[in-house]
């Protein structure tokens, strides 16, 4: 069943039988085993139409993760499977207008669901990709029919970029690169002051502090998870990675007094950069689309909710909107601010490529 209030995708067992994951493209990227995914789907939609939970089934589930052969997207996987776990949490029942939005690869299937999938054939599955680009491209322009108050992020000059109202207001400026990057948010200036390791210590910028930074760590050890799957199946037989190269970085005022942390990264086709504020609520940017022409990025709560959605224009601007039920304070303003190159990156290879 749906859980009432997220958006996260609502779900029954013809729902999650119907439901396309979007095969990975590329042989270099990682994903999960699409064969093991699709037996386990299956044995959840079964305990749906009987109307048993399918958490305790899901609990303990790993997967390979390939680098050849059909494959799912690791982010899309995790996102539909962590709606029985409480990764995205119960919340109350509500009028949200953006209620139901889909923001992972996925889709609902009238062609490439589960049983779809079970049929070989090249052209077969050449449908079933046509049929994602065409859901993708319909969500990327009803994006202007979105409720709430629509921004827009672009070039201002040399080295800055500002995100402004429909109206031409300024509310943020950034300058410079990733990690020197300053961001100016209702007057005032941010940049990373601080690095964190796994124990949520410093281990840049600054002498390593007595006790561990609240929450980092928890932040960590979630985001290495978003990075590494969180279905993965490890040599030992761990579904949690052995080792990692996430970092947290905390942005500050000029005081030193921490605004916000980030970590992760939206890149290759892989969606695991996160924000995490100082009071522990944290956003997690979520990519839908085939290509930057019809992609559209949502940052989701810890909860499952949908804050706002961005899409690139052309090469120099991008428009989001923000739900109409969060307030677009500083805080707001400069998560949005930092996280707005990041639906572009995602679909940047790395080292260049």
């Amino acid at each position: 069943m749906a859980r009432p209030g997220s958006d996260a995708l609502p779900v029954n067992g013809e729902q999650v039988r119907n439901t396309r994951i979007l095969l990975v493209p590329h042989h270099e990227i990682a994903g999960y085993d699409a064969r093991q995914v699709d037996d386990l789907v299956l044995r959840v939609a079964a305990k749906l139409d009987a109307g048993s939970p399918a958490g305790p089934l899901i609990e303990g589930a790993t997967f390979r993760r390939r680098r050849y052969r059909r494959r799912y997207d690791i982010d899309a996987v995790d996102w539909l499977l962590g709606q029985f776990l409480g990764r995205v949490e119960l919340t109350e029942i509500s009028a949200n207008p953006w209620r139901g939005l889909a923001v992972s690869q996925l889709a609902p299937g009238e062609v490439g669901g589960l049983a779809e999938r079970h049929r070989r054939g090249r052209a077969r599955r050449q449908q079933g990709g046509e049929y994602f680009v065409e859901v993708c491209e319909n969500a990327w322009r009803d994006f202007g029919q979105l409720p709430g108050m629509h921004l827009l992020w672009g070039k201002a000059g040399r080295g800055v970029s500002e995100l402004r109202t429909a109206d031409q207001q300024t509310l943020a400026s950034a300058r410079g690169g990733w990690s020197k990057t300053t961001v100016s948010v209702g007057g005032k200036s941010f940049a990373v002051k601080n690095t964190y390791g796994r124990d949520g210590r410093r281990v840049w910028f600054e002498d390593t502090p007595d006790e561990p930074r609240p929450g980092v760590a928890d932040f960590y050890a979630r985001v290495s998870g978003d990075a590494f799957g969180h279905f993965t199946k490890t040599l030992d037989g761990r579904t949690q990675p052995w080792r990692s190269t996430v970092k947290v970085e905390e942005l500050a005022d000029e005081t030193g007094m921490p605004a916000l942390y980030t970590s992760g990264q939206n890149l290759n086709l892989r969606a695991h950069a996160s924000i995490m504020f100082p009071d522990q609520r944290r956003l997690r940017f979520l990519v839908r689309g085939t290509g930057r022409s019809n992609a559209v990025m949502t940052a989701v709560d810890q909860i499952g909710k949908s804050v706002a959605r961005y899409r690139i224009i052309d090469k120099k601007s991008m428009e989001i909107a923000v739900n109409p039920g969060w307030k677009l304070t500083d805080e707001l303003t400069l998560a949005i601010a930092i996280s707005a190159p990041w639906l572009d990156s995602y679909f940047q290879r790395p080292e260049g490529g």
